[in-house]
């Protein structure tokens, strides 16, 4: 027996291992780059895809800037991103209550990549004028431009309240063309980005709903202030106003999402809406007692979505304990003359008898 051991032990020394450390590593050099790939693409890969995007915030929602987009240093397939974003719709809270996200976005995808956030305090120092509660408001993340479908992308910063689940979107100044093989980044593309922007902007969220009974007169104090065309596009209006429930003293009223609806002749369209800072007014409506903050609203609507020539102007605002809706009837009309859309302020003889 001990004879038959020391056999196998000679030739398992001799022929066997060599054979055995020979195979292990030609199973390395075929499965190697599989891994390596495997493992690239998991770095740098996005998160989500095809979301749907908010509107655009303006610079009083939201602030944002990209200091640093470049190919990384140690592989060439990833982009590396640098930059800052912050949130100035709750002062009462540290900017780092929002998740910071970057979006790649053309008019036929979408994709999002996380970021990690970095402190930046030269640029506390720089918004200190603000009076915000700025807390790490930088961030870097990595882009494989290896997963991503040819196309031209515009960079964009979505950032999403990590509570509550709001969320708000800037374009940058960046492009990251990915051709055949390669990417590269490029510059100053306003016009080019607003235009995939748009694209989907300005829908209803359904042309299919049933709204609640109005709420009691008094409930929610509103005003429709403004309505026009968004910067110079064709078909695409602006609306603007302030909105907010009055019988919930403590929440900020900008815990209630508003909604704008548009009902005629049995149909009623839900356009989404950006909550904005009216501060003058919230000044002015200080002896209320209530917590004022960013009552405005500003909603993009399509003109192409729109079949009747003449439509109410309503709000659905949404309670945030319950997720149940309030909806005020406003005295606004939209009309369309010539092609034209107006906004009617005193809409009482169009209007009457008329719900949702």
């Amino acid at each position: 027996m001990t004879g038959n051991r020391s056999f196998f032990s000679k030739h398992f020394k001799t022929y066997l291992a060599p054979v055995l450390v020979w195979s292990m590593f030609a199973v390395y050099l075929v499965a190697a780059p599989y891994f390596k790939s495997l493992r690239s693409n998991e770095i740098g890969a996005p998160v989500r895809s095809d979301i749907d995007l908010p509107l655009p915030s303006t610079n009083l929602e939201m602030v944002s800037g990209v200091a640093d987009f470049v190919e990384n240093e140690s592989n060439d397939d990833m982009y590396e991103i640098k930059g800052w974003a912050f949130s100035r719709m709750t002062p009462d809270e540290f900017s780092d209550i929002y998740r910071t996200e970057v979006v790649l976005f053309s008019t036929a995808r979408n994709y999002v990549f996380d970021t990690r956030e970095t402190h930046r305090p030269e640029l506390n120092e720089k918004f200190s004028d603000l009076e915000l509660q700025l807390r790490n408001i930088g961030f870097q993340g990595l882009i494989n431009q290896e997963v991503l479908r040819q196309d031209d992308y515009c960079v964009g910063i979505l950032l999403t309240h990590l509570e509550r689940g709001n969320s708000y979107f800037q374009a940058t100044d960046q492009i990251l063309s990915k051709g055949i093989s390669a990417a590269q980044v490029n510059r100053d593309v306003d016009e080019l980005c607003d235009g995939y922007l748009l694209e989907g902007m300005g829908k209803p969220n359904s042309e299919e709903i049933t709204a609640p009974s109005p709420a009691s007169e008094g409930d929610v104090l509103n005003g429709i202030t403004g309505f026009g065309r968004y910067r110079e596009w064709e078909g695409i209006y602006q609306m603007s106003g302030w909105a907010f429930y009055t019988l919930d003293p403590d929440t900020p009223t900008d815990r209630y999402p508003v909604e704008i609806m548009l009902f005629s002749n049995g149909q009623t369209l839900v356009f989404p809406a950006n909550r904005a800072p009216r501060t003058r007014l919230e000044e002015k409506l200080r002896p209320l007692n209530l917590n004022l903050r960013n009552i405005g609203f500003w909603a993009l609507i399509d003109q192409e979505t729109l079949d009747q020539t003449a439509y109410c102007v309503g709000l659905l605002l949404t309670n945030p304990a319950d997720n149940s809706h309030l909806f005020v009837k406003t005295n606004a009309a939209i009309t369309d003359e010539a092609g034209q859309l107006n906004l009617l302020q005193d809409a009482g003889m169009v209007c009457e008898g008329q719900m949702p």
